[in-house]
Formats: C-alpha cells, sequence, structure tokens
C-alpha cells in the first residue's frame, strides 16, 4: 500500500487522514471505504466538486453515510482496538485509482482518481449512496469527474476496471 500511498497529492492525502480519523473516532479497527467516502465528501479537490457540480448536497449526503456507518458500528462497539491499516475493498480503491491515474497519463493520485474508483467497489458506500440512493448513474459522475480531471483533453480513458477488475 505504501507505493500508492505515496503517490497521492495533497487533497488526497487529506482525504487518508480524514478517513483515519474517522475510522478511530468510531472505534473501528480498519479504514473502510465508508471512511474514504467521507474524507472525499469533507475534503478539498475534485472528489468533491463532481459531487457539488451535479447538484447534490454535501452535507445531507455526510449525514446519510454516518447515519448508515452509526447502525453498522454499534455491533462493533465493544471492540476497540489500534487502527490496523485499510480493509480489502478499501486497499482496492487505492490500486483502482492509480490505475485510473495512470489511464490519464497523471502521476498522482488525487480525490477524483479517489472518487471514481470507489464507484468501481460495487458494494461501497460511494457507489450505493451515489447511483443506489441519490440517483446519479455512474455514467454521469464518471463523466463529470473525467472533465474535471481532463481539462483540455477531449479523451476518456479507454479501459477502467471495477474492484472485480470487469469495465464499468
Amino acid at each position: 500500500m505504501e507505493e500508492y500511498i505515496k503517490k497521492l497529492d495533497e487533497e488526497a492525502k487529506e482525504v487518508i487522514e480524514l478517513a483515519k480519523k474517522t475510522a478511530e473516532l468510531a472505534g473501528c479497527v480498519y479504514i473502510g471505504t465508508d471512511h474514504i467516502f467521507l474524507g472525499i465528501l469533507r475534503g478539498k479537490g475534485v472528489g468533491c466538486q463532481a459531487i457539488k457540480n451535479l447538484d447534490i448536497d454535501i452535507d445531507q449526503l455526510i449525514n446519510r453515510v454516518e447515519g448508515i456507518m452509526k447502525k453498522d458500528e454499534l455491533d462493533d462497539f465493544d471492540k476497540k482496538e489500534e487502527l490496523a491499516g485499510m480493509t480489502p475493498r478499501a486497499e482496492k480503491v487505492l490500486k483502482l485509482a492509480e490505475k485510473y491515474s495512470s489511464k490519464l497519463g497523471q502521476r498522482y493520485i488525487g480525490t477524483g482518481h479517489l472518487l471514481y474508483a470507489s464507484l468501481g467497489e460495487e458494494y461501497g458506500f460511494a457507489n450505493i449512496l451515489l447511483t443506489d440512493k441519490i440517483g446519479v448513474t455512474r455514467d454521469r459522475i464518471r463523466k463529470e469527474l473525467t472533465s474535471l480531471l481532463t481539462t483540455g483533453k477531449s479523451t476518456m480513458p479507454s479501459i477502467i476496471l471495477n474492484a472485480h477488475g470487469e469495465h464499468f
């Protein structure tokens, strides 16, 4: 994971720090996709901007994520342990973000790459909340992200993979 962490830009590093703090405050042992998504929503950068550009209320979305997390974490409340790293899904999001960044010819991983990769995680919070609960299509979010990430470029990346290694 260290090779991916090194590629994070400052805003993406802030997202991971916010995710870490959220996980610790919730008493979680690992950083999950829910914590990363909250970090994107609370942070700065392309990921949050893309969501705002789609006229989605960020505060309302944060409240929804936190509400779901509280329900899930009540079962694990007694398991207060030291943070041990990232869940396999969260690690996969970092790997997919790096792949997306590379497809765009970029040498860094930013918040937009993290959000794009989060959409590929079928059972991740970003995908479930934005597409299933809010009703925004993945294609619409991806187009907005790609537009923001490739300002001045006219091509979409040809292959973007989801968490299962399939095109999405």
